[in-house]
């Protein structure tokens, strides 16, 4: 049986009229709180942005208020932290990849 450290989601949804401006996200963790959480801050700070690299960066620090991991066998709290950063900034890039976005 495998059991996840974190698992990270993410759906973006940008502007049709040119330019990568982010109209919606939507980011989801698991294995960082007693049950899946969205990370709304993080949603909430790439709403009406462009999506950049600068962005990405930030949702993944956005995205790790979000969480409230715990230590145990699998990982540490600090490394589950750091890791929703990581996998947030992952996830949103090969969104905006999806969508034709070049970072």
């Amino acid at each position: 049986m495998d059991i996840g450290v974190v698992g990270v989601g993410a759906l973006l949804v940008v502007s049709s009229r040119g330019g990568h401006q982010c109209k919606e996200a939507r980011i989801a963790l698991g294995a960082v709180a007693p049950t899946p959480v969205r990370a709304k801050k993080a949603e909430a700070y790439l709403a009406g942005r462009e999506i950049d690299e600068a962005a990405i960066t930030q949702a993944g620090e956005e995205a790790a208020l979000s969480a409230s991991p715990i230590d145990d066998v699998r990982g540490s709290k600090e490394y589950r932290t750091e890791m929703v950063k990581a996998f947030t900034r992952k996830t949103l890039r090969e969104c905006a990849s999806s969508l034709g976005i070049t970072l």
